[in-house]
């Protein structure tokens, strides 16, 4: 009875084993058709169209062209001189699992995706025939895939117009770029690392990046609305920038921009996270700088309707026109939004400077039970309801309205004299908005507090303007 089941074992393996690529190619087939109609479903500014796929026994192979809409493509157009559309060409060779060679699986895919029609359009033939991306990615048998991708090195000018309308070249240049994607079920997730990142001109403009990093992670529900985390960060960041003779020196370390969404069957929530470590602008230096937000109280279904409609806008409208039935339906969606009562609170906003700290706190509130038009602004204010507080180092008010009057002095009549009177003058401004109430005095610091109730007026009257407009015309004299 024993030799007889190991004999039914054995023929059964011998059977089956020949047959599991053919089974897990078919398996293979059905998730790359799914996953292909999601990259377009999930993103309206791509369009992703399978026109070729050979199934063979152990492999496969697959073409596909992908075309984008959008900014991206107007901006290729308008520098191409084309109506052509915006296209990438794709290639999969895809082996069949059980065994890849590196692991166990359901399918290995190795891709190339090339632009050579607009790289060709673009002047660039040197390299349009290069791929502009190649990645391995593997799907298990549940259908989860995970892609590694890497970015050939590029440098190519392009040329760009300039604030008076003449065109001027510029040079971008990446190395060693690639990154990680992936879907497992309703999560997508993808990171764009980039180690050296430089954009120059032969005018004085260079920016140079060093750790560039990009990253999305994140659940599209049933309504369509995305909830995650996205993030940017730098490690390193050099600006040179030199425009109508005034040049513009920055180095910024360790930024990181976040946003985070979540919610419930219901609400909605969004926090932002914009940071540095330190950071110095034509000499100033800043350092650990934070401004951090919440927001709450978002209603989720008209949330989800004013993300789908603001995605088939940028999909079939052009920038400069949109269809008033869309515009309607927007307002609608806004207006239901702000019904919800949707509240704004700073939880930080800090940046450290030579002088001390500058702190903040902020806090904004809308009452949506009280009547509004979202199309007349004017009717905002009265639902409104907000208070900022603003603390800066004394010495760095001073500085700045000190820099200001200097820059509106002619060349050359800048003297020990009239350095003392205007820095007499500053002080003199600062204490006159001081005794008016516009600003505050607290040790070191000086003190900016606006506050607003619901159904107040508004954040700053007209006679607060004008007596700060006053005081502040008295520097420039």
């Amino acid at each position: 009875m024993r030799r007889k089941l190991i004999t039914v074992i054995v023929i059964t393996l011998l059977v089956a084993l020949p047959a599991t690529p053919a089974v897990l190619g078919w398996h293979t087939e059905e998730i790359y058709r799914d996953v292909a109609a999601r990259v377009s479903d999930d993103n309206p500014e791509i369009d992703l169209r399978i026109h070729e796929y050979e199934r063979g026994w152990l492999g496969a192979r697959a073409q596909y062209t992908v075309d984008i809409t959008g900014p991206w493509a107007e901006l290729y157009r308008e520098h191409a001189d084309t109506d052509e559309p915006l296209q990438m060409h794709g290639r999969d060779d895809i082996r069949h699992g059980p065994w890849l060679g590196e692991g166990f699986g359901a399918a290995r895919f190795d891709s190339e995706l090339r632009m050579a029609d607009a790289l060709h359009a673009l002047g660039h033939d040197e390299i349009a025939d290069n791929p502009i991306l190649v990645a391995r990615s593997h799907i298990n048998t549940r259908g989860h895939v995970d892609s590694r991708f890497h970015i050939p090195d590029y440098r190519f000018a392009f040329d760009a117009a300039t604030d008076d309308g003449a065109p001027r070249t510029l040079t971008l240049e990446w190395r060693d770029a690639g990154g990680r994607a992936g879907i497992e079920g309703d999560l997508s997730r993808v990171l764009l690392l980039a180690p050296e990142l430089t954009l120059s001109d032969d005018e004085g403009t260079h920016v140079a990046v060093r750790d560039f990093e990009l990253g999305d992670r994140s659940r599209r529900g049933s309504d369509g609305l995305w909830l995650g985390r996205a993030h940017m960060a730098i490690a390193e960041l050099e600006v040179a920038l030199e425009e109508a003779g005034e040049a513009l020196g920055m180095e910024l370390n360790g930024l990181t921009i976040e946003t985070r969404s979540e919610a419930d069957d219901d609400r909605a929530e969004v926090t932002s996270l914009f940071a540095f470590d330190d950071m110095s602008v034509n000499g100033n230096r800043f350092e650990d700088g934070e401004f951090r937000t919440r927001i709450r109280n978002l209603e989720r279904e008209p949330l989800a309707r004013l993300n789908h409609l603001i995605n088939r806008a940028q999909q079939e409208f052009g920038q400069d026109e949109i269809d008033p039935a869309y515009e309607a339906e927007m307002m609608e969606a806004v207006d239901d939004l702000l019904r919800g009562s949707p509240e704004l609170q700073s939880e930080r906003i800090h940046i450290g400077t030579d002088e001390g700290p500058i702190t903040g706190d902020l806090r904004l509130g809308f009452d949506g039970e009280r009547p509004f038009q979202s199309e007349l602004p004017i009717t905002l204010l009265d639902p409104l309801s907000g208070h900022l507080e603003l603390r800066v180092p004394r010495p760095l008010v001073r500085d700045a309205l000190y820099a200001a009057m200097q820059g509106h002095l002619p060349e050359g009549e800048f003297g020990g004299e009239m350095e003392a009177r205007l820095r007499q003058q500053v002080d003199q401004s600062i204490n006159i908005l001081v005794a008016m109430g516009l600003l505050e005095r607290e040790g070191s610091e000086i003190i900016l507090r606006v506050q607003k109730e619901t159904g107040g007026p508004p954040l700053v009257n007209d006679q607060d303007v004008m007596a700060m407009f006053q005081a502040l015309s008295q520097l420039f004299e």
